[in-house]
């Protein structure tokens, strides 16, 4: 696996665990598809794509959750430096795989309205 990409992928604002879960699937699919793989490896394999599995069931749960509840991005100081930095369109600019509705949830809690 290219480590550079790694690194790109995980600087690209996709959420870690969704990118680890794909180079997981990309190794185990190529292990699969090896000859040289023993029933031993078979098994692991199952395991681990039976976790995988529901990996990603949790990952759509997070997803929903995020979509119907208010995300914000104190927890975060780069985050946070640029908020207080930046005008709101620039900042929306500057962290593009971040809404309105992030930002928004943030300023509540910045001007204390939560």
């Amino acid at each position: 696996m290219d480590v550079l990409k790694i690194k790109k992928d995980l600087n690209s604002g996709v959420y870690p665990s969704e990118i680890i879960l794909k180079y997981v699937k990309e190794w185990l699919d190529e292990n699969m598809q090896s000859n040289g793989l023993g029933y031993e490896a078979k098994q692991d394999s199952k395991y681990l794509k039976y976790w995988i599995l529901e990996w990603e069931s949790l990952i759509q749960k997070i997803d929903h959750q995020r979509a119907t509840s208010e995300i914000d991005f104190t927890n975060d100081w780069e985050k946070m430096r640029d908020f207080h930095k930046l005008s709101k369109e620039e900042f929306l600019e500057s962290y593009s795989y971040l809404d309105e509705k992030e930002y928004q949830a943030t300023a509540n809690i910045v001007n204390g309205a939560n």
